[in-house]
């Protein structure tokens, strides 16, 4: 963090990963829980306090709702983000500072939605590239955040916000990039479970049907008749081909 001596914390990176998955409301409680567990055991590592659980909160939020395709919470709260820190002492001085953020923000707005249909993409490179801007867009928003609290809480210099530019884009964009790798391979790992499932259910439902329809179906009844009024007796491949079809209707 800027001012002090920290390394990179791993959180900004996952956020973007808990969003995805449980949504905004469940996401973001995971995340509160967790954080809590370790301010716990470590309060010291909390430069904000419990302020510090802000930050990664509004990020799976953010995160929650823009998988989901709303724009409009994200968006909200990258502007009172916006307003909150050009209204401090750093904002006025250095409204230079957020140029990632802002960056973030404007591809929120451009292309958030081609960001969410790429997603899902058969195309790896797309898939990936779409990966990529949702977890920067989202790992942009803890650092807006945490320079805000930053700014409010402790009077740091506003040279050291400056020189601190170059270094938190580059550790942002290796959140970034660490979080879409994480999306990125959770997407595809799904996807095969997914295919291994659809091969599974077929496997036993063959094996169902070879099993429950071994007895042939012999009936003794009138053919002349039955030919006559249209009706036949199905055979065992008809009615596994009848079970295949209500199966797959089912799936």
């Amino acid at each position: 963090m800027i001012g002090m001596h920290s390394v990179i914390n791993a959180y900004p990176s996952i956020a973007p990963l808990y969003g995805l998955i449980f949504g905004p409301f469940y996401g973001s409680l995971i995340i509160l829980l967790v954080n809590i567990v370790k301010f716990l055991i470590n309060p010291k590592a909390y430069y904000f306090g419990i302020f510090s659980f802000l930050p990664p909160i509004l990020s799976v939020v953010s995160a929650g709702y823009l998988a989901r395709n709303n724009l409009k919470v994200p968006i909200l709260i990258y502007m009172f983000g916006f307003i909150l820190y050009f209204n401090s002492y750093v904002g006025r001085e250095a409204p230079y500072h957020p140029i990632f953020d802002i960056l973030a923000f404007l591809l929120l707005i451009g292309a958030g939605k081609k960001i969410i249909k790429l997603l899902y993409s058969n195309n790896s490179i797309h898939s990936f590239v779409s990966a990529l801007s949702f977890s920067y867009i989202v790992v942009m928003v803890d650092h807006l955040y945490g320079s805000i609290l930053a700014s409010y809480l402790y009077h740091i210099p506003v040279n050291d916000y400056v020189k601190a530019i170059p270094t938190y884009i580059f550790e942002r964009t290796l959140m970034a990039f660490l979080g879409s790798v994480f999306i990125f391979l959770t997407i595809k790992l799904v996807r095969e479970l997914i295919k291994m499932s659809d091969e599974l259910k077929s496997f036993i439902l063959n094996e169902y049907i070879k099993e429950n329809f071994k007895t042939k179906l012999d009936i003794k009844v009138d053919k002349e008749l039955m030919e006559k009024y249209g009706i036949k007796v199905p055979d065992e491949e008809f009615v596994k081909k009848e079970l295949e079809n209500i199966f797959k209707t089912i799936k």
